[in-house]
């Protein structure tokens, strides 16, 4: 009976031996993933958000806008002689001006550092070109590094089911943004308009006022929009043809 007893405590120490020499082998990384399935479904994700990453960075959309100084700046019919009456009589009467007003009153001034007098409309004018880039930020994101993201991270933003012979994707994609405002310098070269000598300093304020003017009609003609929808297409398409039946983009 002792023998027995012996035989069995020792067959227990041995078993217990083995899943500690296991259990330190699979923490070491010297055996292979007991779930593997888990683990592929990690390395797919991980790809995906590399793959959309890598994407997002040659994927921007750039538009170009050229506005005509000053009168891309008021609406048709604007008189500045009528304006600057009303501003004369304002003044006089220490009335304070709304914001408006004084937006117009910067444009006047400014108009008038560039050697256009409004008033006498004399036809005088400068066409600035800008051009905007827009696309998506992924800086400081979890597109940057995925491999280095927890497990409940990465699946706030991609998520892969399997049913029979599907394979259904969720992602969830950045907003587009403006990432880059910037005014085209012209010379006299290639500017095909009559030329005006403006001082570095004028043409300055002149390029931040057309880019500040640019950003608001971004937000307001909806381009933001329409690049985040050509992204999300671009997008579908190409995780589709690498497999995945159906791609849903999830807020």
């Amino acid at each position: 009976m002792k023998r027995l007893l012996r035989r069995v405590v020792g067959s227990i120490l041995l078993a217990a031996a083995a899943l500690a020499a296991l259990f330190y082998l699979s923490r070491q990384g010297f055996l292979p993933n007991l779930n593997p399935k888990h683990s592929e479904t990690r390395e797919v994700a991980v790809s995906v958000l590399q793959e959309v990453h890598d994407i997002f960075e040659l994927h921007t959309v750039e538009y170009v806008y050229k506005s005509v100084f000053p009168y891309d700046y008021t609406e048709t019919g604007f008189s500045w002689s009528v304006f600057t009456e009303r501003m004369r009589r304002k003044s006089l009467e220490n009335k304070g001006l709304t914001d408006r007003e004084r937006r117009l009153m910067a444009i006047h001034n400014l108009a008038s550092r560039a050697g256009i007098q409004l008033e006498k409309e004399e036809g005088k004018f400068v066409v600035i070109t800008t051009i905007v880039r827009a696309g998506y930020d992924l800086t400081d994101t979890v597109f940057r590094d995925p491999a280095d993201i927890s497990e409940d991270r990465l699946e706030q933003f991609v998520r892969i089911e399997e049913n029979d012979s599907n394979r259904l994707l969720y992602l969830r994609l950045p907003k587009a943004q403006v990432l880059e405002v910037r005014t085209e310098d012209s010379t006299s070269f290639d500017y095909g308009y009559p030329d005006i000598e403006i001082p570095p300093d004028v043409w300055k304020d002149l390029a931040e006022l057309a880019s500040l003017t640019v950003r608001e009609q971004v937000e307001q003609t909806g381009l933001l929009e329409t690049a985040e929808k050509n992204g999300r297409q671009f997008i579908r398409r190409f995780l589709e043809d690498t497999g995945f039946s159906e791609v849903r983009f999830v807020e």
